[in-house]
């Protein structure tokens, strides 16, 4: 068995996709593409399949990752074959997905969940026109430079607790954009797990005074970072 990565965009015709329909997605269009599939081992075969990192309904993304397993002798494999696989995936996609480029991974490579180390995203919020934009970023730069910010969440028990999501961001940045505001930020793997990217926007709008419920934020992520990838995340501001 060989396995192959598989980078990909989502665009704005499928943003509501939820992460198990996309998943039946992909199945369908490997199986469409007549690509030869790997199965798992076990009572309930299933194809070897996985992405990066799970995307959020609503969330559009210019690049992302998807490791799948392939029937075949390791000798087949090299650049020309990958592309091949790509172009026949691509092919059998609808719209909304675009398989943009394909790499051979070599034999045991690390999983590719574990390799998850930052994702940089843009968030659009339609209802936030501050006219005072220039206090505004004034307030963005005090919220970059705390050293804690506390938000509540829900642990295994079901018990609210306090959590600190400071090392999950850097780099807040927000400009003036179509009588809208868009918020420019890395959110770093803690734990090796992506924290929401709302939840530092929400967290942020809070500090204001400035969140209410309802408050619409379209979510595209720019780039998902990977081990041994050039980070663009550098310092702690």
């Amino acid at each position: 068995m060989i396995k192959i990565r598989f980078t990909f965009k989502r665009t704005e015709e499928l943003r509501f996709l939820s992460h198990l329909d996309q998943q039946r997605l992909f199945q369908r269009a490997l199986r469409r593409a007549q690509l030869p599939l790997a199965y798992s081992q076990g009572f309930n075969p299933h194809p070897i399949l996985a992405f990066a990192n799970a995307m959020s309904v609503g969330m559009t993304s210019d690049c992302e990752y998807a490791d799948i397993g392939l029937e075949l002798p390791v000798e087949q494999a090299d650049e020309a074959f990958a592309e091949e696989m790509r172009s026949r995936l691509d092919s059998a996609m609808p719209d909304g997905i675009v398989i943009t480029a394909a790499e051979i991974l070599p034999q045991g490579a690390k999983s590719l969940t574990r390799m998850v180390t930052a994702a940089d995203y843009e968030i659009y919020c339609p209802d936030l026109n501050r006219p005072d934009f220039n206090e505004f970023l004034a307030e963005i730069d005090y919220f970059n430079q705390k050293k804690e910010v506390l938000v509540e969440k829900r642990n295994k028990r079901g018990k609210m607790v306090e959590r600190n999501i400071r090392p999950s961001f850097t780099n807040l940045t927000a400009v003036n954009e179509d009588n809208g505001t868009a918020f420019d930020f890395t959110v770093n793997a803690v734990e090796s797990s992506l924290i929401r990217p709302e939840v530092i926007i929400t967290a942020f709008l809070d500090s204001i005074g400035y969140y209410k419920t309802g408050f619409e934020m379209i979510v595209h992520r720019k780039r998902l970072c990977l081990e041994n990838e050039p980070d663009s995340a550098e310092g702690t501001s």
